[in-house]
């Protein structure tokens, strides 16, 4: 019988992969998902969210790293400047 751990280290990278897989598949139904007040738009912390899961799968634990890059993605996803990223930057600077 597995462990506990073992049970959930499982569940998280199936919800990883599917995350992914989704991510790659359909990106206007991942970006759905990271539009958490339905606006159409991502603000920075929406992105921040889309970040945080890149860089966790990367094992990047370095928090002034992850706030540089962060910002940086943020930057070159938000393609007109006006602090949110539209579906149509999210998808086109993928």
């Amino acid at each position: 019988m597995r462990s506990i751990s073992t049970k959930l280290v499982l569940v998280v990278t199936l919800l990883a992969l599917s995350v992914a897989a989704a991510a790659q598949k359909n990106p206007a139904r991942y970006f759905k998902k990271l539009d958490a007040n339905n606006d159409g738009v991502l603000n920075d912390t929406e992105f921040q969210t889309h970040s945080d899961y890149w860089m966790d799968k990367r094992g990047w634990d370095d928090e002034e790293k992850r706030a540089r890059v962060h910002k940086n993605s943020f930057k070159k996803r938000d393609g007109n400047g006006d602090g949110e990223v539209s579906l149509k930057e999210f998808i086109e600077t993928a």
